[in-house]
């Protein structure tokens, strides 16, 4: 007999889908009760809180390439999981997001934690609605199966995103009588539509770039995506074409290639737009970006290019500051794939070495300080000094603040994806959780979270996670008393008027080994090499304290 709820694992262990995080409560208790049956396939996570179950999930996603999936009971267990999958939604990552539900009878009597839209209930399927691709109910096991089939094809289809079912917990353990449910789940794997513009159409793209003197390829969130970095770099090579970056797309395509001259916007390479406005590109082939505000940075208040073509997967999100002349929907490493075979067939790639300056990011410089704490470190020495110990392989998560501005100037990505900068949404504390999720989706490479002491007095209980399931993520806490990019604020556009910004200085090493990590404070510039080095090789969660000045951080290009 097939329940609704062997039914969902089977498909999730068909998706390759290793890991369910997630907080246990009643309504999900068949979730958990199925796992147990399992024995570890797919391995449940047990988060600190279900915000970071479902930072965690998109963690995982992101790596992994296929969807994430994250649960919660009903009621505040669902709620919490918002910000996460919020975060999901804007950065266009597949979740799948379960919560449970009161059941069917109890609709309408203020049973506990009922999270319907009947009788004062908090509706979570309205609540989810606006953050997720589809918000649904199920009320009977086939529909449930039916809601888990569409809404696994939706996550990953197009634009990718969160799907949220509520389900009442009766449901999962019931029978399904829909017939051919192998079909089903066969069609559920292959049921990933990555779209293609016409060969008209890449004909027709082919033809202008060849005809373009001083084209520029700027590449955004939609390259890591649909995992196009190394598509990119081949399309860009075949042409002689350079490659810049959004804040976005940094880590999707890898730094090292010659031809990548960097990342516009926060923290982004300060000679980029000078070098822009000199080179006036009159061809831009941008993939995967919507070019807006925060893709283009210093760049939106440059006159916008001869022609821009764009190549995104979505037809109503592209064009919102520079106006396009050409939209080519499709999948970027579908697209960047055809055309590069193409041109290894029928182009001779043109030489534009021309357009080519060094742009490479300076060192971290003594930048305005007010003289906070300046017998501790400055914070962009301390962060080279952490980039310079990493083995070529890292995979660094920056967390909002100050110090994700620092790390997005400092960092340089070896390969496609080293980089995960999670700008969309903004939210503190990200980056903690969804390291662990990017840990146990590539466990061989090393995973770092640079986040800050405001983040970590957010969401820094996930680092128990880790020790709880032992995943040996580095956690790097850039300590400075403060919630930094707002104190800056604050001096710059409000004559120093510094109200709710301050803490009392607090030792994060401390409360990492109360918690069972390796741990570490460092005051001084010249251990922080050595600290990296010992704290990767205890192979264990572990932690670093950087204890810096309070400096304002660069704002880039």
């Amino acid at each position: 007999m097939t329940t609704a709820v062997s039914f969902l694992f089977d498909v999730l262990e068909d998706l390759d889908v290793g890991h369910v995080f997630g907080v246990p409560g009643q309504a999900i208790m068949s979730i958990y009760n199925e796992l147990h049956d399992r024995g570890g396939a797919p391995e449940p996570v047990l988060c600190a809180h279900e915000t970071g179950a479902a930072f965690a999930a998109t963690g995982w996603a992101q790596v992994r390439g296929t969807v994430g999936v994250c649960c919660a009971t009903t009621g505040p267990g669902a709620l919490n999981l918002m910000t996460g999958v919020a975060t999901a939604y804007s950065e266009g990552i597949p979740l799948l997001v379960l919560t449970g539900q009161s059941r069917l009878a109890a609709f309408g009597t203020r049973a506990y934690q009922e999270s319907t839209s009947f009788a004062r209930g908090v509706d979570t399927v309205a609540a989810f609605s606006p953050i997720t691709k589809s918000s649904s109910l199920a009320v009977n096991p086939n529909q449930l199966v039916r809601l888990l089939a569409g809404g696994l094809s939706a996550a990953r289809d197009g634009r990718a995103g969160p799907v949220h079912i509520s389900v009442p917990m009766e449901l999962w353990d019931q029978p399904v009588t829909l017939p051919h449910l192998d079909r089903l789940r066969a069609r559920i794997v292959e049921d990933q539509h990555r779209p293609c513009p016409s060969a008209d159409e890449l004909r027709a793209l082919e033809k202008e770039l060849a005809g373009a003197t001083a084209p520029v390829i700027l590449a955004g969130r939609g390259v890591a995506s649909s995992r196009a970095g190394d598509d990119v770099v081949r399309f860009a090579r075949a042409r002689n074409i350079p490659i810049v970056t959004t804040v976005r797309g940094k880590g999707a395509v890898p730094a090292s290639t010659p031809l990548v001259l960097g990342h516009v916007g926060a923290g982004g390479d300060p000679g980029l737009p000078g070098w822009w406005a000199r080179t006036q590109p009159d061809l831009v082939l941008a993939v995967g970006t919507s070019l807006s505000a925060m893709s283009l940075g210093g760049l939106a208040g440059l006159p916008a290019p001869g022609r821009v073509v764009s190549v995104n997967v979505d037809a109503e999100e592209t064009g919102i500051v520079w106006p396009i002349d050409k939209l080519l929907v499709g999948d970027a490493a579908v697209v960047l794939s055809a055309l590069t075979n193409s041109a290894s067939e029928t182009t001779t790639p043109l030489l534009r070495t021309e357009l080519f300056t060094a742009t490479s990011a300076p060192e971290p410089d003594e930048v305005s300080s007010d003289g906070s704490y300046d017998e501790h470190m400055h914070p962009g020495e301390a962060l080279a000094a952490v980039r310079d110990a990493l083995p070529a392989d890292a995979r660094v998560l920056p967390d909002s603040g100050s110090h994700w501005i620092w790390t997005m100037q400092i960092f340089r990505a070896g390969y496609s994806n080293a980089i995960l900068p999670g700008r969309s949404l903004g939210g503190m504390g990200q980056g903690i959780a969804a390291a662990i999720g990017a840990k146990l989706a590539d466990p061989d490479r090393p995973v770092v979270s640079v986040t800050g002491d405001g983040s970590f007095l957010m969401h820094g209980g996930e680092v128990a996670t880790a020790v709880n399931h032992n995943i040996p993520v580095l956690w790097v806490v850039v300590n400075d008393a403060a919630l930094g990019r707002i104190r800056t604020a604050q001096i710059q556009d409000f004559d120093g008027r510094i109200i709710s910004t301050e803490f009392h200085e607090m030792d994060f090493a401390a409360v990492a080994a109360g918690l069972g990590l390796w741990s570490r404070r460092v005051e001084k510039l010249d251990e922080v090499r050595e600290a990296v080095r010992d704290a990767l090789a205890a192979d264990r969660p572990a932690l670093l304290d950087l204890r810096v000045r309070r400096a304002d951080p660069p704002l880039g290009g």
